[in-house]
């Protein structure tokens, strides 16, 4: 997998490159979209590196074969690790709990009562705290699963669809809504602590960092949050919608737009540091490691910048669009692309070391364990690759 003449020079070289904001004392890395509430998309450097060759070891479908036809059995929900399980929901509706070593599923919960799943997609990635499983649903729930059994152990009705990733910290979720409303909740007495309206849906996952809570909407503004009373600080307007999640570290935010431009701003301040250009919208949310920011476009590119300047440093060129959002686990960065293939390249040069084949467009970022690569397309189906 990798070819190092080097190898124990390159791979300590890899350990000091990952971003301060990683965590580097958690055990279980893959709890959340982006890994951490700063959104980072980067393994700590405790976790080492990935030793996959890209091999299928096991692949299973979700969803009845009918709801292919009635917009029912694809996947963009990114997964989470937690107690030997891979954890996501599907279009169909339903959360999967998946035994990570066999494929089989130990248990699922359906989020509605609706024979055809119209409406009612899982596109929320979840978030694992002190033994639960928090998610968005299509039907204006977040819950709380117990990660062991499956059952209900928080519930919050936002009255319209979640579709941000949740974040938790200190006791509290955070999460964005269809309506526009970003939601800031007591998870022990399920009370909403404050509210913040925006102007239109918000997709983008709340990114937390240095008291401030960040995200975008589409009404093509990227928002600044006081994290203790929701009050607005500061925002920034792009030409079109701010779908994707900021990533936040050393008093900098980075956030990509519809309109191709990759911002890095100052926390406090939000004024602009640098604009890096793509050819075509930046949907996908960037990684963040001590040197550069890595994203992805729908021109299908793969970007590494420089994280001090916003100047190019290598560009990869997929086949079809790039959603999905990168991570990097030491000198590697695992991304998926619309043309249906998840690919394996070296961090500082950008080479492809593999690609895997999937059935369909994959948009949800990866879950990576020293065990293996797990992901899952738009067809439904989930893989586990080795």
């Amino acid at each position: 997998m990798f070819r190092f003449r080097c190898a124990a020079l390159l791979s300590l070289v890899a350990l000091l490159a990952l971003s301060p904001a990683a965590r580097a004392d958690d055990a279980s890395p893959s709890v959340m979209f982006r890994l951490d509430p700063a959104r980072t998309g980067v393994y700590p450097a405790s976790f080492g590196e990935s030793a996959a060759k890209g091999r299928l070891r096991w692949k299973i479908i979700t969803g009845a074969w009918w709801q292919k036809y009635a917009g029912g059995r694809g996947v963009y929900s990114s997964p989470a690790v937690a107690q030997g399980l891979l954890l996501f929901g599907a279009a169909n509706g339903w959360f999967y709990a998946v035994d990570m070593k066999t494929g089989e599923v130990r248990w699922e919960f359906k989020t509605h009562d609706s024979l055809i799943p119209l409406g009612v997609w899982i596109l929320s990635s979840p978030v694992v705290a002190d033994g639960v499983v928090y998610f968005g649903t299509g039907v204006g729930k977040v819950y709380g699963l117990d990660v062991a059994t499956g059952k209900v152990r928080f519930t919050f009705d936002a009255g319209h669809e979640v579709a941000s990733s949740p974040a938790v910290v200190d006791g509290t979720i955070y999460f964005g809504g269809y309506t526009g409303t970003l939601f800031a909740v007591d998870i022990a007495s399920g009370k909403a602590k404050w509210v913040f309206k925006a102007s239109n849906t918000i997709f983008s996952s709340p990114a937390i960092g240095e008291g401030t809570l960040f995200f975008g909407d589409r009404a093509k503004i990227f928002h600044a949050l006081d994290l203790a009373t929701g009050k607005e600080r500061w925002t920034a307007r792009f030409g079109k919608d701010v779908d994707g999640t900021g990533a936040v570290a050393d008093g900098v935010v980075y956030i990509g737009g519809g309109d191709g431009r990759l911002l890095a701003l100052d926390v406090v301040t939000g004024k602009e540091i640098w604009t890096f250009k793509a050819r075509h919208g930046i949907y996908s949310s960037p990684a963040l490691t001590a040197d550069r920011v890595y994203v992805g476009s729908w021109d299908g590119a793969l970007y590494a910048v420089d994280r001090r300047s916003g100047a190019l440093v290598w560009k990869r060129q997929t086949g079809f669009r790039i959603d999905a959002p990168p991570v990097v686990v030491g000198s590697r960065i695992y991304v998926g692309s619309g043309d249906k293939h998840l690919y394996a390249l070296d961090r500082m040069s950008g080479d492809i070391l593999w690609a895997f084949k999937s059935d369909n467009e994959i948009r949800v970022q990866p879950a990576v364990t020293h065990e293996g690569v797990y992901f899952a397309d738009q067809s439904g189906f989930v893989y586990a690759l080795e």
